[in-house]
C-alpha cells in the first residue's frame, strides 16, 4: 500500500514560477537574448581583431570564459526544464543565467592571473619580487 501526502493530495510540487510568458514578458526576454548575443559577438570580434574597445582587452583564455557565460545564460533563459513547463519562465531559469553569467566572471578574471594555472603568480610577480619564474633544477 502506497501512503500519500494528505497536504498536497499526492500532486508533486510545482516549481516556483514568476508565471505565464505574456507577449509583453516575451518581447523583453527576446530583447534580452538579443543583447546579450550582441554582446557575445562583438566580445569576439574584439578579441579577434584586436579593437580594445572600451580598454577591453581579455589575455588568452579569458574571453572564451566570458563568451561561456553569455551564452550559457542565453541558454538558461531560453530552453524550459522540462516539456510540460514550456510557457511558463521560472525565477530557477533567471538564477541559473545570473549565475552562469558571475561564474564565468569569476573565472575570466581569475584566468589572468597566470596561463599556466589559476592562482598561481605571475612571471612578472615573481621578477618583480625577485623570485626565478622557472624552477630550479638541482
Amino acid at each position: 500500500m502506497v501512503s500519500e501526502n494528505k497536504l498536497d493530495g499526492g500532486a508533486l510540487p510545482r516549481p516556483l514560477a514568476v508565471g505565464a510568458i505574456t507577449e509583453t514578458r516575451q518581447i523583453k526576454l527576446r530583447w534580452l537574448v538579443m543583447l546579450l548575443g550582441a554582446l557575445g559577438v562583438a566580445m569576439a570580434i574584439n578579441q579577434q581583431f584586436l579593437l580594445n574597445i572600451f580598454g577591453f582587452q581579455p589575455l588568452g583564455n579569458a574571453y572564451l570564459y566570458y563568451l561561456i557565460g553569455i551564452f550559457l545564460a542565453v541558454s538558461f533563459i531560453t530552453l524550459p526544464i522540462s516539456k510540460s513547463l514550456d510557457g511558463r519562465f521560472l525565477l530557477l531559469n533567471l538564477v541559473l543565467a545570473v549565475a552562469a553569467i558571475v561564474s564565468a566572471g569569476w573565472l575570466s578574471k581569475r584566468a589572468d592571473n597566470h596561463p599556466a594555472g589559476m592562482g598561481t603568480r605571475r612571471a612578472v610577480d615573481c621578477r618583480r619580487y625577485g623570485d626565478d619564474p622557472v624552477l630550479s633544477r638541482s
